[in-house]
């Protein structure tokens, strides 16, 4: 039930990750991805498509059948049917080994990176300044793929929703295995998971949604909100080992955290009995937080947990 709450909370105020078109939903302006088609036609095309499913293909055959099907569910405005057909289009694809980045292209997807998990804009707004400082890059250097990547995510906050599709599959069989792809299939796995209407069906998703941002933790990230959710599930799980080990690595990686989540990760560390943790946590919290009441509270309770032993 609390995994629910968090999933909740980590959809409406998530930075930057599909965040405003996401909560939209079909209320968004599709007039631009139906072009110059009918309604009729793209009807047609899913037709179609799930026609082609029907047959025995080889599974990049199948997987692109699947990118087909989910462009022509953006055009028909069903948008979770685009995402589940989406994520299954991925799954199907092909995987190769990540290439590494040229000294030039690091610097500048880190730069882009750094800016891409700010909390201070408005997820459109940010991608809007993304795609325009860094497009022009990514036309002279077409080889920099990991820029390429980062951009492709951020066109789904600006409701571009083919182009994320397209842009986003032509990357992924290179990049599959980094933060970027897990956590943003993650997301749409979570998306996916709140508009089922039966239990078995929530769970299966967000069983799914889990297992993606897992994999994205396995990526040195400071990324704090898919550490909650992480956490909350491994907590639920009965699976402490792993809440210790995301507490060590959000001390370990400096991780940001919000005033209001420092109690929450001081608690977590005190019922570990790992005390020196909840003081390292404290002092990552006094670096973010010169003067803070909330974090002046979680010193005491720390301090009197010490004291009841």
């Amino acid at each position: 039930m609390r995994l629910l709450l968090l999933i909740s909370l980590f959809l409406a105020v998530y930075p930057n990750e599909l965040k405003s078109q996401l909560s939209r939903g079909p209320k968004a302006d599709f007039s631009a991805h139906l072009g110059t088609k009918t309604f009729a036609s793209v009807k047609e095309d899913i037709t179609c498509a799930k026609s082609w499913l029907q047959k025995e293909l080889s599974s990049q055959e199948r997987s692109q059948h699947l990118l087909k099907l989910a462009c022509a569910f953006i055009q028909d405005q069903e948008i979770d049917e685009g995402f589940h057909a989406f994520l299954e289009a991925l799954a199907s694809t092909s995987r190769e080994k990540e290439p590494e980045m040229s000294s030039q292209e690091k610097e500048m997807f880190e730069e882009a990176f750094l800016y891409y998990l700010s909390h201070e804009k408005d997820p459109s707004q940010t991608a809007s300044l993304l795609l325009e400082k860094y497009e022009p890059v990514l036309q002279e250097h077409p080889e920099y793929i990991h820029l390429g990547f980062l951009l492709a995510t951020v066109q789904a906050n600006q409701g571009n929703y083919e182009k994320f599709f397209q842009k986003f599959y032509q990357y992924y069989p290179s990049l599959w295995d980094t933060f970027l792809a897990y956590k943003t299939c993650g997301i749409l796995w979570l998306r996916l998971s709140r508009q089922q209407t039966s239990a078995e069906g929530r769970l299966a998703f967000e069983k799914r949604a889990v297992e993606q941002l897992q994999k994205a933790l396995e990526k040195p990230t400071k990324d704090p909100n898919v550490y909650k959710i992480v956490m909350v599930h491994a907590k639920e799980q009965g699976k402490s080992s792993q809440v210790h080990a995301y507490l060590r690595n959000i001390v370990e990686y400096g991780v940001p955290m919000g005033r209001l989540d420092v109690l929450f990760y001081v608690q977590e560390a005190v019922s570990l009995k790992d005390y020196a943790l909840a003081e390292a946590i404290l002092d990552q919290a006094r670096l973010l937080y010169k003067s803070s009441q909330l974090v002046t509270a979680a010193q005491e309770y720390l301090d009197q947990q010490k004291r009841e032993g």
